[in-house]
């Protein structure tokens, strides 16, 4: 008896230091900059992972996160978080060539700019 409470003592710190750290990687995952991508039908985060991602094996990272139960079964229009830095492509330049009615560029701080051709 008193075997099994030093044994289940010591298998209880480690999953307490585990917790402590899945939770602060989970913290800082929250506060760095995301795209949310909107799940089109037939899509699996496999298939994502392949297509958007530097390293496609980061899809476990995607399935933690946004808590996806099956990655081969995601419902059309769900909306997943994806961490900037997991992503290949990056923001690029762009030109404006013409506009018919108003448009607007939406800052990363929501502010809105109106767009003229030529920008």
């Amino acid at each position: 008896m008193c075997v099994a409470r030093h044994i289940k003592q010591a298998f209880a710190v480690p999953s307490v230091i585990m917790l402590a750290m899945l939770h602060q990687s989970l913290a800082v995952a929250e506060s760095a900059p995301e795209w949310i991508y909107t799940v089109r039908p037939y899509d699996t985060l496999i298939q994502f992972a392949n297509l958007h991602l530097i390293n496609p094996d980061d899809w476990r990272k995607l399935q933690t996160l946004n808590q996806i139960k099956n990655p081969y079964r995601i419902p059309a229009g769900s909306k997943i978080r994806v961490p900037l830095d997991l992503v290949k492509q990056g923001p690029v330049n762009a030109q404006v060539d013409s506009i018919i009615g108003e448009a607007y560029l939406i800052k990363a701080n929501q502010s809105k700019q109106l767009l003229t051709a030529g920008q």
